[in-house]
């Protein structure tokens, strides 16, 4: 018989992929409701609409500079990959909040396995509603649109744990 497997989910805000990803980028980031307060979905849409083209050229000559994309994704990946070779028993995934992969392609890799438990890590190194609270909100609304259901584990401050800290350290 098959054992079941673990899920392991690292949330990011993402960034760039290559330069043509800038302006999704910067649209998905300021049509948040927790980076704009706007009340208006509308209002705010147009506010981003109007941020997001006075900054796209600028912002991709910042991302030219960086070698054309951002670095989160890849050092993400990097990371998942490490947990892999570790965790003989968990499916890690990524699900960045402003750029691909995104929650619902996450939700969706995660469904093709039998998991048994699954554990959502916001990767920021303090708690903020921009950042912690506005990716956690998106991946558990996201579950339930893709009626992904299983005993969840939401580990938000994972910068406060003793045993990581002195592992970082200790290295």
């Amino acid at each position: 018989m098959a054992t079941s497997k673990k899920g392991l989910v690292l949330l990011n805000m993402g960034g760039p992929n290559d330069l043509t990803e800038v302006e999704l980028f910067l649209k998905n980031m300021f049509n948040d409701k927790h980076i704009l307060s706007i009340p208006s979905p509308k209002i705010r849409k147009f506010v981003a609409g109007t941020i997001t083209t006075l900054r796209v050229e600028k912002a991709q000559e910042i991302y030219r500079e960086l070698g054309g994309k951002s670095p989160l994704v890849s050092y993400t990946n990097k990371l998942i990959k490490a947990l892999e070779d570790k965790l003989d028993d968990f499916v890690v995934v990524s699900a960045m909040r402003y750029t691909p992969p995104f929650a619902s392609d996450a939700i969706k890799e995660l469904q093709k396995h039998d998991l048994s438990h699954l554990y959502v890590v916001p990767l920021y190194p303090q708690h903020s509603t921009t950042t912690t609270a506005s990716s956690i909100e998106d991946f558990v609304e996201q579950m339930d649109i893709h009626h992904f259901d299983v005993t969840t584990t939401i580990i938000s401050s994972f910068y406060k744990n003793e045993h990581l800290n002195q592992g970082i350290t200790d290295y």
